[in-house]
């Protein structure tokens, strides 16, 4: 997505499917109707990132439950870091908590010099983000109460790498959807999160 000229940016808006669906197509699996607004085109300076240190964060219920790497090979020295990421993680939910969602995920990465975690984005907490590591399911059962990271174990020998990571559909929700219409899946899918809301409520 590096874009150095404005064709470029031109025809990263015409090809993207990713963008295509925000525009277009954004609310068409929830409950809420269309609101209306102006677009605006953000354009973020470019950086060269590491893949092993970027990690996606998954926040419900205003908690910070789990961590996954988003680069699918395996990297030994990250087990060594585990403490490390997970600190990072919270301070940095910390300091971005304040956010109208009480579930959504965000996207950060964790420089070579380990000072702090930046932002990279923040996706919503739904079937169409790619849940990394995890399946929706084992995230919806979490219960919040510390704090877990994902990493991989060992290196796979297939395709991996998160270039492919966000056509991927998590299993349990092929199988939720089989039969259903988007309106009933996503139905489904909001009694859900609410069910796990009451739950931390009764728990409180």
């Amino acid at each position: 997505m590096k874009c150095e000229t404005p064709q470029d940016i031109y025809i990263l808006l015409k090809s993207s499917d990713f963008i295509s669906h925000d525009l277009y197509h954004a609310y068409d699996d929830t409950l809420l109707p269309h609101p209306k607004f102006d677009y605006e085109l953000v354009l973020k300076e470019w950086y060269d990132l590491v893949p092993s240190m970027e990690f996606r964060c998954f926040v419900r219920n205003r908690r910070l439950i789990c961590l996954s790497q988003r680069d699918r090979h395996h990297y030994a020295f990250l087990h060594d870091l585990r403490d490390d990421i997970i600190r990072l993680a919270q301070t940095l939910f910390s300091q971005i908590q304040d956010f109208d969602s009480a579930n959504w995920v965000f996207d950060m990465y964790i420089p070579r010099t380990r000072i702090r975690g930046h932002l990279i984005d923040i996706n919503p907490f739904a079937p169409r983000t790619d849940p990394g590591l995890y399946s929706w399911d084992e995230i919806l059962r979490m219960q919040g109460e510390h704090v877990d990271l994902r990493l991989v174990e060992q290196e796979d020998g297939g395709i991996s790498g998160i270039e492919f990571s966000a056509q991927r559909v998590p299993l349990d929700v092929v199988e939720a959807s089989q039969g259903r219409g988007v309106i009933e899946f996503a139905v489904e899918w909001e009694q859900i999160l609410r069910t796990g809301i009451h739950q931390e409520s009764d728990d409180d």
